[in-house]
């Protein structure tokens, strides 16, 4: 799941900003056009996917991370 398909999945930029509380829309949109999440906002954007009942693992929020070494790995 990319930033952009949780942004997608919170409702948008705009939703997505006011859920958050303490980002504008213009922060979000910022996310939405690198398709990255910063590192400090993984954090609260994992906390509200999870009370929307969207299923985001952690690894979806970290660029590049590659769930695939990840499973081979285990």
């Amino acid at each position: 799941m990319s930033a952009r398909s949780i942004i997608r999945a919170l409702g948008g930029i705009r939703p997505t900003a006011r859920t958050l509380g303490h980002a504008t829309h213009s922060t979000v949109q910022g996310w939405w056009v690198r398709d990255v999440i910063p590192a400090q906002q993984q954090a609260a954007v994992f906390g509200a996917a999870k009370a929307s009942g969207i299923a985001v693992d952690p690894g979806d929020l970290i660029p590049g991370f590659d769930h695939a070494t990840k499973r081979n790995a285990a």
